[in-house]
């Protein structure tokens, strides 16, 4: 294990670094005079923490040229090792390998978070989020809330059939019921299972379509028990091939089902075979070897597909998809695990390190404010993919010099002022009010950032400690009253004075100290806090 010494060194190594970032706005703020973020005493740039997909890292990269270019911070930009969002906890947490999150992300060393926002993550609802933050510990990262735009997951179609079955029949084939094989023949728009070859699908028994907790979760729910076997007293889904699942209405005819081609570990199978079953839908159920081969056998076949929004993949490849409706997600439904109606939406969120107001206040206010619509993530994904560049900095930039009307309601007022700081003007002079007013700046010592609101809103000035009071701090939010013993003669005090010999100060707060009996003074007798008796009277020595 490193010493904390030895991590520390190789963070200020690091750091030392010099940050060259791209400039976007015209009126960008000039490089020389951009400012680093101070954490744990060390002078860093901002670092935004972005997922490895296409839409985060585009939402990521609009925040980062507002606080760079609008807000004058230095920024970089650290892009996920892994692909899951549980990373981000760990990374924002300030654990030095939280791509390990699964084994040991090394957190709680003592070194300062050099990871500091974080856009995208799609686990907020996770039931295992509380232990993860648990895990990272008294660092743990704060959620600031969803983006504003939802994650979509479900079954789609592409656009090709969607459009032939539509001007040949008038069917709708973006709407569940049109699949119904009691009504309808939706088969002749696609293609069937044996255009795909096997080789190019994962086996059944190799992902968790082999999972007994799914096979009874399916029984459990449809009481198709045709679609499992019993192995060795184990519920398995049963696949033809070991490849497809297949619907229950054409599982004697397996040929001429729809294939639904899914990726990773066969996502979405838990929704989509009880989905398939309830409502008597002609499919098939199956996954593809990797993400690449799953991109191309649904660009060949266009048939239908698991898929999630936002996403770029078969914007890229030419080609669009549309979801499936089926009747409106039931949660309690869900919370038994019967999948009969649709997904219900992902809240998408963004995450902070739990310091960034107090060392990057201005960036925390625009975090707070920055919202996005799921039209605009996908504006920018289409206008990347127009373009042809897959530069999705670039197509940030585009979108923020084209929307300044937005996002100028994300900026912070350079005169509304944070916890620990004050109203200055030009001359960096402390102010009482807004009206010359032109910035904010750390409050020192002997006084102490105190709120106000005025027609703008609420800010803060640096309110002079009054006598009887002092701050010996910087960035403090209340003046101290001076402790028993002690007093402060003049406002602005950074420190209180002790009571002279021959003076007391029996209360907090005093402006000034009393004399002791009536003016006479022993040097071997005299207290602040004791009385004494004198000539039958209590007095205070």
């Amino acid at each position: 294990m490193w010493h904390r010494s030895m991590m520390l060194a190789l963070l200020l190594l690091c750091l030392a670094i010099s940050v060259k970032a791209r400039t976007c706005m015209p009126d960008t703020v000039p490089e020389n005079q951009r400012s680093n973020i101070t954490v744990g005493g060390i002078s860093m740039p901002l670092v935004v923490w972005y997922p490895r997909w296409a839409s985060g890292q585009t939402s990521a990269y609009v925040f980062s040229i507002l606080a760079g270019d609008v807000l004058g911070y230095n920024v970089s930009e650290d892009r996920a090792r892994s692909g899951s969002s549980q990373e981000m906890i760990f990374a924002l947490g300030g654990c030095l390998d939280p791509a390990a999150f699964a084994t040991d992300p090394k957190c709680g060393t003592g070194v300062p978070v050099t990871k500091h926002v974080g856009f995208e993550n799609w686990r907020t609802t996770d039931p295992s989020m509380p232990v993860w933050l648990a895990q990272v510990g008294a660092m743990a990262p704060v959620l600031m809330g969803s983006i504003c735009y939802d994650g979509l997951r479900g079954m789609y179609i592409m656009d090709k059939v969607l459009s032939a079955a539509l001007s040949d029949a008038g069917l709708h084939l973006e709407f569940y019921g049109s699949y119904n094989s009691s009504w309808y023949n939706p088969k002749v728009y696609f293609p069937n299972i044996t255009t795909i070859d096997l080789s190019l699908m994962k086996n059944c028994s190799a992902n968790r379509m082999s999972s007994s907790k799914d096979a009874n979760m399916y029984v459990h729910a449809t009481g198709d028990y045709d679609s499992v076997i019993n192995a060795s007293g184990q519920l398995k889904l049963k696949c033809w091939n070991d490849v497809w699942w297949l619907s229950p209405a054409f599982r004697n005819t397996p040929e001429s089902c729809i294939p639904v081609v899914s990726t990773g570990d066969a996502w979405g199978s838990e929704q989509l075979i009880q989905q398939i079953s309830f409502h008597n839908m002609p499919m098939a159920f199956g996954t593809a070897i990797n993400t690449s081969m799953w991109k191309s056998i649904n660009v060949a076949n266009q048939g239908a597909l698991y898929l999630y929004e936002p996403d770029v993949t078969f914007l890229a490849l030419g080609s669009q998809a549309k979801k499936i409706g089926f009747p409106l997600n039931d949660a309690r439904e869900y919370g038994q695990n019967v999948y009969r109606t649709a997904f219900g939406n992902t809240i998408i969120s963004n995450w902070y390190f739990k310091d960034l107001k107090t060392a990057a206040d201005r960036a925390h206010f625009l975090l707070s404010k920055y919202k996005l619509s799921l039209d605009e993530i996908n504006g920018m994904l289409r206008d990347v993919v127009s373009v042809g560049d897959d530069d999705y900095w670039a197509g940030a930039c585009r979108w923020v010099i084209e929307n300044r009307m937005l996002w100028s309601a994300w900026i912070p007022d350079s005169t509304t002022c944070s916890e620990g700081k004050g109203l200055v003007d030009s001359a960096g002079n402390l102010l009482e009010s807004r009206l010359q007013a032109v910035d904010c700046k750390v409050c020192p010592v002997g006084r102490a950032s105190a709120p106000m609101t005025d027609d703008k809103g609420p800010t803060r000035f640096c309110l002079q400690c009054p006598k009887g009071e002092s701050q010996g701090l910087p960035g403090e939010q209340a003046c101290v009253p001076c402790s028993i013993g002690s007093y402060s003669a003049v406002p602005g005090s950074m420190a209180c004075t002790l009571c002279a010999v021959g003076s007391y100060g029996n209360s907090k707060g005093l402006s000034a100290c009393s004399v002791c009996g009536q003016g006479t003074v022993s040097e071997k007798l005299r207290s602040t806090s004791k009385t004494i008796m004198v000539q039958g009277e209590e007095e205070w020595v």
